[in-house]
């Protein structure tokens, strides 16, 4: 959306620029200025900043002229809508930087100029589908008592609202110069209360720096709009899909150039199924420049523009990572700003269907691929396609990084690098770590790979099965579960818990229950699942070699404080047959832990394994019970879950600790994961961490109930392997019941208003587990954005390089926060329907 501006800019004639000296002048503290060439009749010719100079200047110091003179402008004319999206459309491919578009009179001179306000596209949107559609509720449904409108000054929005009132015989006064041309309004003789005032531009002082009015979007001033289009959400009128998938949509893509947004694991699951039903893709979109230019399953990889000037309006995009296009969000609506409109030219698949996860099975099964990566989960995956995808037509190979140094070679065809054509399929696996160590160094190992094959010329490679996600599905359909039942414990509790929400003191709590079984809380934890699902179905001589194979010889002392005791009960365990599942060795790795520690166990079938695989993104965790659930074996989840402003306060005081103090307005507007998979088999058990602290056996008490197992006076107190532990919070050691972590206000980083801030950005998660919250509908838009600019406490822990930089850094967290508070009312709209649907039912 276009909104204007003026600014003081200095002039040059075209005539006589001194280059030497406007160098000298960007580089005297001028660099956000702008210098205006004008030609001798007053015309505008161009502009010159710094970045367009200092672009100009080539290797041997010469500047283009025709670089360093930024001449694009536009007309103050009836096309300057579109003239300026074309242009600000085209301008992506160019550095990240706030732009200026001169706006020029019908005599070609400076009148003022334009930049992108893009959170305004939405109600630019919604104006035109209300205009398209016949029996939507219109603004004299919503605002019966409104008899005329007057707008204050002059934008994009502003016109397309006085043009859509004008449809709907609204009486229309406007105020300011620019309407002159484009709008004629009427004169509006009647009550106040009867008429509605706009301010186009809001009504606060005007910014010397015009970069500071992308603080405030002034979509907030048009507020009217959400809420007639909403009234068409709420009665059905208007839907986020349009159509059946399966009888409509899957034609109408049938015969469009289709391109899916991203290269990450839901891109290539879209595709895949997208390939299942007959529909083929012409490429993937991706910004950044490390994946332009190579191929995913012999597809481009291209940036938005360069599609879109290709293609022009014949592309289709797909995104599979959002829903609600109704509702709408910053991205699809820019789409549909220039020209890519919802359920037509841009569709979010996910309003349509839920993506399955499929393993590649179709894009694989007429490819021949190459697995390149770590031996073990190469394996694997080389077990899962022969098996489930390609049976005898896949050409694997196994190119070593680590493990011939161990001596260890992987029982795989090989193939030279050199006879690897462009039209097989690369793929990368590397396991995906918790552990930030292990992490760091899979991951560069990965980079390297990517680098070895490029510097090859093989560009068409994924790393899918890089990631945990992907082997929870391998896991699941290939292993058999558990197969013996000395291997199968009375119950597995997966923890799926969010950082700093008490996750050790759950854990220690449990650590000297007879029965609960638990590795360590940190290293064994994390990567038990890489372990079993690498070393599952292997042939138990090899396991002890292969366990240390997995991980690098500076990592191995970390592993096993006893290592002779920890294989000693892992052989005896081993010994009734050649080969265990992933989750057969999920409970010998268990049960081996405990003995190295000083409990034998020999019965599991009373026992409850407790397993929190710490560091995990929690939308994983929630997948687990799909690997460990088997028939008789119930699999259930725990969250601990925390009221947000404590917790938020515990991860800003670990930043501040750290270093991190620039990255604290990311914590502040952070959201944690609300949705939790239903499972009918799979059970859920809520605690909140305040009534672990306050109320301890009560809270206890009844989880033993749930859980059925006894009752224990040891889960009163806080222990790592049966002897009594504390936790460093960085001021003091906490133990047991201390209830300093539920009333700590943590005032070094919160102000009494911060606090209501952040719990007004986190609203859904506070009304979900009962936590004082806000409803984000009590506040106008205007107001929320006001509120949110104010500055935090905690502002004074990030520093900054200069003005520009905390600029820069304020913007990005605004659009943060409008963001999180349009999910909020989404979710909160959507909330109060289904309640008004299921009491009318």
């Amino acid at each position: 959306m276009i909104r204007f501006c003026d600014r003081e800019v200095q002039c040059l004639s075209d005539e006589n620029i001194d280059w030497k000296e406007t160098i000298n002048y960007f580089m005297e503290g001028h660099k956000d200025d702008e210098i205006c060439v004008i030609h001798e009749d007053g015309s505008y010719v161009g502009s010159i900043t710094y970045f367009s100079l200092f672009r100009a200047i080539n290797d041997e110091g010469v500047i283009d002229v025709n670089v360093a003179i930024f001449r694009k402008a536009v007309a103050l004319d009836e096309h300057i809508w579109e003239n300026a999206r074309c242009f600000f459309a085209g301008y992506e491919a160019m550095l990240n930087e706030h732009v200026l578009l001169p706006v020029l009179n019908g005599q070609g001179q400076l009148v003022c100029f334009a930049y992108e306000d893009a959170y305004a596209n939405r109600e630019i949107r919604m104006l035109r589908e209300l205009m398209e559609q016949p029996d939507a509720l219109q603004f004299s449904d919503i605002y019966p008592d409104v008899s005329c409108v007057k707008i204050y000054g002059f934008n994009e929005l502003a016109y397309y609202f006085a043009k859509y009132l004008e449809t709907q015989n609204i009486p229309v006064q406007v105020a300011g110069d620019m309407w002159k041309g484009f709008f004629e309004g009427k004169d509006c003789e009647t009550l106040d209360y009867s008429c509605m005032a706009l301010y186009a531009e809001g009504v606060g002082k005007k910014n010397r720096n015009w970069v500071e009015n992308l603080l405030r979007s002034v979509c907030v001033e048009f507020e009217c709009i959400d809420h007639i289009y909403e009234a068409n959400i709420w009665k059905g009128i208007i839907k986020d899909a349009a159509g059946n998938w399966e009888c409509d949509i899957r034609n109408y893509l049938g015969g469009k150039k289709v391109a899916v947004f991203g290269t990450d694991l839901v891109a290539q699951d879209v595709y895949d199924f997208l390939l299942a039903h007959g529909v083929e893709i012409c490429c993937f979109v991706d910004e950044r420049l490390e994946e332009q230019g190579r191929r995913l399953f012999g597809k481009r990889i291209c940036a938005s523009h360069e599609l879109r000037k290709e293609y022009g309006k014949d592309l289709v995009f797909i995104d599979g990572h959002h829903k609600n296009s109704a509702w709408g969000n910053c991205i699809s609506d820019y789409y549909d700003y220039i020209g890519y409109r919802r359920n037509k030219s841009y569709f979010m698949v996910k309003d349509y269907f839920d993506i399955p996860r499929s393993g590649l099975k179709h894009i694989l099964a007429d490819s021949e691929v190459v697995l390149v990566g770590d031996a073990l989960p190469c394996e694997r995956v080389r077990e899962y396609l022969c098996e489930k995808v390609l049976a005898a037509r896949m050409i694997p190979v196994y190119t070593d990084v680590l493990h011939q140094e161990n001596g260890y070679l992987p029982d795989m065809p090989m193939i030279d690098m050199k006879n690897i054509r462009d039209d097989m399929v690369c793929l990368i696996v590397f396991p995906e770590f918790a552990d930030d160590n292990l992490r760091r160094f899979s991951w560069e190992k990965k980079k390297r790979m990517i680098s070895y094959l490029k510097e090859k010329g093989i560009n068409n490679f994924t790393d899918y099965f890089s990631y945990t996600i992907s082997f929870v599905d391998i896991a699941k359909e290939l292993d058999t579960k558990h197969v013996r039942k000395c291997l199968m414990p009375k119950m597995n509790m997966i923890s799926s818990i969010e950082p700093h929400n008490g996750n050790i003191f759950f854990h220690g709590l449990l650590d000297n229950h007879s029965f609960v079984m638990l590795t360590e809380y940190d290293w064994f934890s994390k990567n038990i699942f890489w372990i079993s699902v690498c070393l599952a179905n292997r042939n138990v001589k090899e396991m002890r070699s292969l366990f240390y194979c997995i991980f690098p010889v500076e990592c191995r002392d970390k592993i096993l404080t006893e290592p002779e005791m920890f294989f000693e009960k892992a052989g005896q365990l081993l010994q009734e047959g050649e080969k265990y599942t992933s989750q057969e060795l999920f409970v010998i790795f268990h049960l081996a832990f405990m003995y190295m520690h000083g409990r034998d166990i020999t019965d599991v079938s009373d026992k409850m394994i407790y397993w929190e695989p710490h560091c995990v993104d929690t939308t994983v965790v929630e997948e687990f019970p799909q690997w460990l659930g088997a028939a008789g074996l119930c699999c259930n989840i725990l969250n601990v879950v925390r009221n947000i402003c404590v917790r938020n306060g515990s991860v800003m005081k670990d930043y501040v600790h750290t270093g991190w103090g620039k990255m604290l307005a990311l914590v502040a507007v952070s959201s944690m994961n609300l949705e939790k998979k239903d499972d009918v088999s799979c059970r859920r058990h809520i605690v909140k961490f305040e009534d672990l602290k306050s109320k301890p056996r009560e809270t206890l008490q009844k989880l033993c109930n749930d859980w059925d197992i006894p009752w224990s006076e040891t889960l009163l107190e806080v222990t790592q392997y049966g002897e009594k532990w504390g936790y460093d919070n960085g001021e003091k050691i906490v133990y047991d019941f201390d209830l300093t972590p539920v009333y700590n206000r943590y005032e070094e980083y919160y102000s009494e208003f911060d606090r209501f801030r952040i719990t007004l950005i986190n609203t859904p998660w506070q009304r979900k587990y009962g936590y004082p919250f806000v409803d984000v509908s009590e506040f106008s838009q205007r107001e929320l954005q006001e509120i949110f600019l104010k500055a935090f406490r905690f502002d004074r822990f990030r520093k900054y390089g200069d003005e520009k930089e905390r600029l820069d850094d304020k913007i990005s967290e605004m659009n943060k926060i409008r963001d999180r508070l349009w999910e909020n009312r989404v979710l909160e709209f959507e909330e109060n329907r289904d309640c008004s649907l299921e009491k009318e039912d």
